[in-house]
């Protein structure tokens, strides 16, 4: 299980950096054929502006909408494998932290103040011993 909690997060994000990729790559295709049409003389420099600009604009809303929904999708899988979050983990360390200062102030009082106790049957015998 715990494999699987690291590799599910690396996947998504390798997913991510391929679908941003084929969007850039898109996008970069259509601005490319834009231009062929343009040194054609079959699109003029203004049209060939607008469909660059409505088709830039449609990767952007696209990325937007797929971006949202990866997110979605690692959330949704990470409390699947109950992988803790960010904010999860850093209240666990501050309370480890409270508690690791709390047994070494603790310690140290305690052996100011307290004298050892006996272990043992023969050391509670040898401490009745001495009291009589």
């Amino acid at each position: 299980m715990p494999e699987t909690k690291q590799k599910v997060p690396q996947a998504l994000k390798e997913l991510w950096f391929v679908t941003l990729g084929a969007l850039s790559l898109s996008a970069e295709e259509v601005r490319k054929t834009v231009e062929q049409f343009v040194r054609r003389g079959s699109l003029s420099r203004t049209d060939a502006r607008k469909i660059i600009s409505q088709v830039s604009s449609r990767v952007e809303k696209n990325r937007k909408v797929l971006e949202k929904k990866i997110q979605e999708s690692v959330s949704r899988a990470t409390r699947q494998l109950k992988v803790p979050t960010s904010s999860e983990l850093q209240g666990i360390f501050k309370k480890v932290t409270g508690l690791a200062k709390q047994v070494s102030s603790s310690s140290k009082g305690d052996s100011k103040s307290t004298p050892a106790a006996p272990r043992g049957r023969s050391a509670a015998r040898r401490s009745r011993r001495r009291a009589r």
